[in-house]
């Protein structure tokens, strides 16, 4: 996960101006369908922070799978080294970069990391193909599966400094690698033990660790949140059913439900602190979405969004605050096609992400400045009326590193200045709270 400090700062800059430059396309409690390029169907398997990219699969007439990248709402097809068949998986944080699969002339499917219009070969673990699943959010690290030598077994891989690494397995003959966090640290996925059976595992700093299952004989772990605590997928349970599971190194593995005693669900997904996990519920075919508050159906949630017969299939990702989430649906106004969607959870009275305020109107919390800044930066924020004010600062995973106010206000123009100069250069985010009803969130960036 090295790079160079030019091509860092480079990176920086490009993801400030997305953040905050470029408008999108996306509104407040939306929901839009991304198209199939003229083909059958479609899926969106991930999303950047902002909404603006979306990237998954097509199917052309000719019924192969095409890797595409939304953006705008134009969908490009991503190509192919040479094949027919590409898919994509997943997308870096601000959108630039993409990984997945693409077959190549000698139709062999290889890993691929497409960046400005461009698709790179990942290479193998010294077998015949390589399969690319996810990326951390600054695309420096990848994570998959990839043939060995000599046996051609599936192994896990963690690609990172153009080096292709084997994570091994739980015992048995093959394992993949199914996403990975924030920081490109923690990974999750699938590996056989030694008596043959598929389970789910977490990789970090320890090597592999088992997740085990929810009673029965088999797990998967398909999603990581984005600060590799929490590991999200499907198990099952001693009444052999494939249930949703949410698993911690303080919880372990917790059944995440069902709609209905004998329906099978799968987690795929989950937000920055593990907090909101999306998936889909096998036996109705419906999109789902946990919080602690317990698992809800997306068709019912969003049902005022729904009112021409449409369906939310299956929910394959979500953006770290889980605001948008992605998936596969059927869309009735266009035939009942299976169609990738993109769905805008916001609240109407929330704020837009250029942080304009749309309720209520007499807070305000303004871009910092300067942006980038070294090492000092000030923050100014306008209070309608006498409140309990909250001000802090917080790392990209979602740690508290400083409190700049939290203290009463009257009502006025305020002015905080904070100084990171003992702090690495990143993403840093900073909030405004403002008595009980108001908050409001901004990013900034410390470049050394």
């Amino acid at each position: 996960m090295k790079h160079s400090h030019k091509k860092w700062l480079l990176s920086m800059v490009a993801l400030l101006c997305v953040l905050y430059l470029t408008p999108t396309s996306t509104k407040a409690q939306s929901l839009t369908w991304l198209g199939t390029l003229g083909g059958n169907s479609s899926s969106a398997r991930a999303v950047s922070v902002d909404g603006r990219v979306v990237v998954g699969y097509h199917q052309p007439s000719s019924g192969v799978f095409r890797a595409f990248r939304w953006e705008n709402d134009v969908m490009q097809d991503l190509g192919t080294f040479g094949g027919s068949q590409s898919n994509a998986f997943d997308v870096s944080g601000d959108g630039s970069i993409v990984v997945g699969w693409a077959e190549n002339s000698a139709g062999k499917d290889r890993a691929f990391r497409w960046e400005s219009d461009s698709l790179h070969d990942l290479g193998t673990l010294g077998g015949s193909e390589s399969w690319a699943q996810g990326v951390s959010f600054d695309g420096a690290v990848i994570v998959g599966s990839a043939r060995t030598s000599p046996n051609d077994f599936k192994h896990a891989f963690r690609w990172s400094d153009s080096s292709m690494s084997d994570l091994g397995t739980l015992g048995g003959d093959e394992s993949e690698a199914t996403d990975v966090s924030a920081n490109g640290t923690s990974i999750s996925g699938v590996s056989l033990d030694s008596n043959g059976y598929s389970l789910g595992f977490r990789f970090g700093a320890g090597g592999m660790e088992n997740l085990g299952t929810l009673g029965g004989s088999s797990s998967k772990g398909l999603g990581i949140s984005g600060d590799g605590s929490v590991v999200v997928g499907s198990s099952l349970n001693a009444n052999f059913q494939i249930r949703a599971f949410r698993w911690t190194a303080a919880t372990d593995i917790q059944d995440l439900g069902a709609s209905g005693a004998g329906s099978g669900s799968s987690a795929v997904d989950a937000s920055l602190d593990g907090s909101i996990i999306v998936g889909q519920e096998a036996g109705n075919a419906n999109a789902f979405r946990w919080t602690t508050n317990g698992l809800e159906d997306l068709n019912t949630a969003y049902s005022a969004l729904l009112t021409d017969g449409s369906e939310l299939l299956g929910a394959n990702s979500l953006s770290p605050d889980g605001r948008y989430i992605v998936g596969l649906g059927r869309n009735a106004s266009a035939g009942n096609r299976l169609e990738a969607f993109l769905l805008d959870t916001q609240d109407p009275n929330a704020v837009d992400q250029h942080g304009e305020i749309h309720s209520p109107a007499t807070f305000r919390l303004y871009q910092n400045y300067p942006n980038p800044f070294n090492p000092t930066t000030s923050i100014q924020y306008a209070i309608g009326s006498r409140h309990f004010v909250s001000l802090k600062v917080y790392d990209i995973l979602g740690k508290e590193i400083a409190t700049l106010v939290n203290e009463e206000k009257l009502a006025g123009e305020y002015k905080a200045v904070w100084d990171a100069s003992t702090l690495s250069s990143g993403i840093y985010l900073y909030q405004l709270r403002v008595g009980a009803n108001f908050m409001q969130t901004k990013k900034m960036i410390l470049m050394r």
